[in-house]
């Protein structure tokens, strides 16, 4: 297997000796410049021992020995399967439309850029920033580009709510202070808070459902937040994904990542719904975060804050760029209240 799985198991699970407990019939056909195809099977593969670690512990084995661990079997195409699933997804017989027509690549005057307009939201700030009508369209789009800077066009839109980022070599991403900031930090961090035991005493499961019984409230949105929490879904898991009454998701990237999982609408900005929220948070086990780092701290939903009003609740942030340094401000901008 490949450096991620035997990263993860020695520094984050302790224990290396299960990357034996792998078998692959083969590469995963993802092709890619860079080791997506290792690093889709390895991710796999992680899930799925941590899966029966769970299952083990679960049965009353405090302890459990790699050899114990059943023997987890990669199966290439349908790793491949999961991680295009966008391209398998048929809507009414026809492929999902998977990006907009506003975004994509497109030329600056200095180099290139890659714009995100897949949400009307962003679709709109793209049009103010690049002072473009409605009636706009990927030509117009790209002649408005190719007369400004790169760098000038990611800075204006982290601060207008855009989503343009400039496109870096290897060399100058390697010098950006996000990147120096990232050399530092562990891809998966873990943080034992005092009082951090199991909130609520869980029962055997089967192995086919060792996460049974274990209740997830999901705050994320787009591709890897919410395919973590369709992956506990899978496990057994009872989630629960909540959105923004004023900000839904795409609809089939809804279908295609909330298999297995329950719905609602919750206005953070609205106290009645903040409210409910808290008793929501009062009988979870975890909950999952995949909003741009701290802009949900304003509604008290912080890690610390969250330990503190309710302990032994697992907290997971799911970040592209790290939850320190510049963060994902520099490609997002502000988020508003789900």
């Amino acid at each position: 297997m490949g450096t991620f799985l035997s990263t993860f198991l020695s520094d984050s699970a302790e224990l290396p000796e299960l990357t034996n407990r792998v078998h692959s019939a083969g590469p995963v056909p993802l092709s890619s410049p860079l080791p997506v195809a290792d690093l889709a099977a390895d991710s796999i593969a992680a899930t799925m021992l941590m899966a029966s670690l769970l299952h083990l512990v679960r049965t009353g084995v405090r302890d459990p020995r790699a050899s114990e661990v059943p023997q987890v079997s990669i199966a290439p195409q349908l790793v491949a399967g999961t991680y295009r699933s966008d391209q398998l997804f048929r809507w009414n017989g026809s492929p999902a439309p998977a990006w907009a027509p506003l975004s994509g690549f497109f030329a600056s005057s200095d180099g290139w850029v890659r714009t995100h307009a897949n949400y009307p939201h962003h679709e709109a700030a793209l049009r103010t920033l690049l002072r473009l009508d409605d009636s706009v369209t990927a030509e117009t789009v790209a002649h408005a580009i190719s007369r400004r800077s790169a760098l000038d066009l990611e800075d204006e839109a982290a601060d207008s709510g855009a989503v343009i980022s400039a496109v870096r070599s290897p060399s100058s991403w390697r010098g950006h202070p996000q990147a120096q900031t990232l050399e530092a930090d562990p891809f998966i961090s873990l943080v034992q808070q005092a009082g951090g035991s199991g909130r609520h005493s869980l029962g055997l499961a089967d192995s086919y459902a060792p996460l049974q019984g274990v209740r997830v409230l999901d705050l994320t949105r787009v591709i890897a937040g919410p395919v973590a929490t369709r992956s506990l879904a899978f496990f057994g898991a009872d989630v629960l994904r909540i959105d923004s009454p004023g900000m839904p998701e795409l609809s089939w990237q809804y279908l295609d990542t909330g298999q297995g999982k329950r719905s609602a609408l919750l206005d953070l900005g609205y106290k009645p719904d903040r409210d409910r929220l808290e008793q929501l948070l009062t009988d979870a086990d975890v909950i999952v975060m995949g909003y741009r780092p701290n802009s949900l701290d304003l509604f008290g939903l912080s890690p610390a804050e969250l330990h503190n009003r309710h302990p032994g609740l697992v907290i997971d942030r799911v970040s592209a760029w790290g939850q320190s340094g510049l963060t994902m401000a520099v490609l997002f901008g502000p988020t508003r209240a789900i």
